[in-house]
């Protein structure tokens, strides 16, 4: 299912779709993500915030109508998609990285949250996967 994860509405309304469905969601995968790579000065308001909306904001929109209800159950899975660049960094990539540091701090928390529900919650930070994603960047700065 698509959807607008930088619109809180709009997830709530996927999870009640969804839960409508399927029945209760014990699992989910906060997966969306975009770049809007440049070298910092060259970084428009407009890139940023675009980027920390869908990746960071856009795990906050997908987790929270579904947490109370794991919570509630007692069960539940969650895995939030970081990236490398967010351990390592990424030349052309401050806001991208940023984001993805911002999920890992966010899934250290949320994990010692849940932990107490039974809820469990993982990050996964990929290194680079050729996709178009990938174009942006010159081959001599890819591992």
């Amino acid at each position: 299912m698509r959807a607008d994860v930088t619109d809180q509405a709009v997830m709530e309304l996927v999870a009640q779709q969804v839960e409508e469905k399927l029945g209760s969601i014990y699992g989910i995968v906060a997966n969306a993500g975009i770049t809007r790579d440049n070298f910092f000065p060259k970084l428009t308001t407009a890139d940023w915030d675009a980027v920390i909306d869908t990746n960071l904001k856009g795990v906050y929109n997908t987790l929270m109508p579904i947490i109370p209800k794991m919570y509630e159950g007692r069960s539940g899975s969650i895995v939030c998609i970081s990236s490398i660049s967010g351990e390592k960094g990424n030349i052309g990539q401050t806001n991208y990285a940023a984001s993805k540091a911002a999920i890992i701090g966010f899934t250290k928390s949320l994990a010692q949250e849940a932990a107490r529900y039974e809820v469990r919650v993982n990050a996964v930070a990929p290194g680079f996967i050729d996709t178009e994603m990938l174009n942006p960047i010159p081959e001599k700065y890819i591992p």
